[in-house]
């Protein structure tokens, strides 16, 4: 009976271990994929909810829906000196499928993807920045030269807008 027991318990740590346990690249890559949300959130879309779940952003006094938003995050080996002390780094990237503004009063028609990030009228250079984590602490390098870059937008001044979205 103790033999069974045993072998109970560790066919079950094993069975936990398959569907829970994580290698630390995987778990640095989730990390990097929540301080990637972060940072964009706090640059360039808000998120907000209930019927209004989808990401907005405001640039030029319009205020932009987009659906769905794509957050990329994708590692990248270094094989020089001068990242010898990241714990991981990569690139992450935002994109969308469709967006439309808001304004005279209502919401444009849905339009495609234009590149990786809408643009109407302005040419844009995307959204892609380098994250990585050093000594424990993640750090993301962007370089946003574009005056008319999206900002985020309080889901309050959404909330307002009429018809909802």
């Amino acid at each position: 009976m103790k033999i069974i027991n045993t072998t109970v318990v560790i066919l079950a740590l094993i069975a936990a271990c398959l569907t829970g346990c994580k290698s630390k690249e995987q778990r640095l890559e989730e990390e990097a994929r929540s301080e990637a949300t972060k940072f964009w959130e706090s640059r360039v879309f808000g998120k907000c909810a209930g019927e209004f779940g989808d990401y907005f952003g405001k640039r030029e006094g319009k205020i932009y829906q987009f659906d769905p938003i794509v957050l990329a995050v994708a590692s990248k080996p270094s094989s020089d000196d001068l990242h010898v002390d990241y714990e991981w780094q990569g690139e992450t990237m935002l994109m969308c499928g469709k967006w439309r503004a808001f304004e005279n009063g209502g919401w444009t028609e849905w339009q495609k993807e234009k590149l990786n990030w809408p643009s109407p009228g302005i040419a844009d250079t995307g959204r892609t920045a380098s994250i990585g984590k050093v000594f424990g602490k993640w750090i993301v390098v962007y370089v946003d030269t574009n005056p008319t870059s999206y900002k985020p937008v309080d889901c309050k001044e959404v909330e307002r807008l009429h018809p909802p979205p």
